[in-house]
């Protein structure tokens, strides 16, 4: 009786390691041949904004270094809500990635039952690219700098105007960041789309836009628009004569991300990979070239530096909407 209680525990126990060896050699397998086919990167914008654009830059180059295609799918229904909830469902097995912007943070902060976790559904992979803000003026308006700005909307509380996107938007948020820092009153007008705001700006009818330089920096260096200043910690080496927002006294910065994320759960070895290929995009001269003419600046980190920036930044944010009193509409 022993014997065969004992051959069956032996027979068991044989079964149970052919299975983890059978694993361990799929996984192993696995990370050294990925990728085999192509692979979706998700992203939470409508084609042809700075956003996409910058997207499909980062794609073609990871195609070079991956060796397999890189599809940009875009999805900006509901501030991003599908695209980041889709991401967070999809296999994690690197096939399907994550364009990862803030405003997955801010999603998340003013849509509390928005279908995804922030924190704990994604797999963040490497910092990508960094974009400041610019705060421009109408050309009517006269204001020469950030200083003579505050100045005048003490004087005429409540009269002027700043563009958004709607609340909750990264022009809103970042703008009531501003108006907190410098203690003014500024009336939001929220637009649909950039264009429609830039008409109404160079027709006068718009004060002011604090939105982000790669859509910005045309109508500034067309001189229909003025800079007064940038919003990062930095000058930005595509506009290294304006000055900070700092710089004029007001205690803020805040500057706008994307990185790339995976599904949570997606091996570590395939991570690895993915991670070494985005630290040679943002190293490629080319790219980093194109990014200084848009606007933007190339920005690579650890998959940790990644996440732990994701967590402060959400705590940020979070802050912000709460303070706000924003609600999804």
């Amino acid at each position: 009786m022993r014997n065969r209680e004992g051959s069956k525990l032996w027979t068991s126990y044989r079964l149970f390691l052919s299975v983890v060896t059978c694993v361990a050699f799929s996984y192993g397998v696995t990370a050294q041949t990925y990728p085999t086919k192509s692979i979706k990167l998700i992203v939470p914008y409508s084609a042809g904004g700075a956003s996409d654009i910058a997207s499909r830059q980062i794609a073609a180059m990871l195609e070079k270094h991956l060796g397999q295609s890189v599809v940009v799918e875009n999805m900006p229904t509901a501030a991003g809500v599908l695209a980041f909830g889709a991401a967070a469902k999809a296999p994690a097995d690197g096939y399907t990635l994550l364009y990862t912007p803030a405003s997955l943070l801010i999603t998340k902060a003013i849509r509390k039952d928005a279908p995804y976790d922030p924190l704990n559904d994604f797999a963040p992979i490497s910092m990508m690219v960094e974009m400041q803000s610019v705060m421009t003026v109408r050309p009517g308006l006269p204001a020469k700098n950030i200083k003579e700005l505050i100045d005048l909307a003490k004087k005429d509380k409540g009269k002027l105007t700043y563009a958004s996107l709607g609340n909750g938007s990264e022009p809103h948020l970042i703008m009531e960041m501003f108006k907190k820092a410098a203690d003014v009153d500024i009336q939001n007008i929220p637009f649909k789309n950039t264009p429609t705001i830039y008409t109404d700006m160079l027709a006068d009818r718009i004060d002011t836009l604090l939105g982000l330089m790669p859509s910005a920096l045309p109508q500034i260096r067309g001189g229909k628009l003025r800079a007064l200043g940038v919003s990062g910690p930095q000058r930005s080496p595509a506009m290294p004569d304006t000055p900070t927002i700092r710089e004029a006294g007001v205690p803020f910065a805040q500057s706008f991300w994307a990185g790339l994320s995976a599904p949570k759960g997606t091996p570590p070895d395939v991570i690895a990979k993915l991670h070494s290929a985005v630290q040679s995009v943002v190293a490629d001269p080319e790219v980093q070239a194109w990014a200084l003419s848009a606007g933007a600046e190339m920005r690579g980190s650890t998959s940790a530096g990644f996440t732990e920036y994701i967590r402060d930044q959400t705590a940020v944010w979070t802050k912000l909407v709460n303070d706000l009193g924003l609600k999804a509409e």
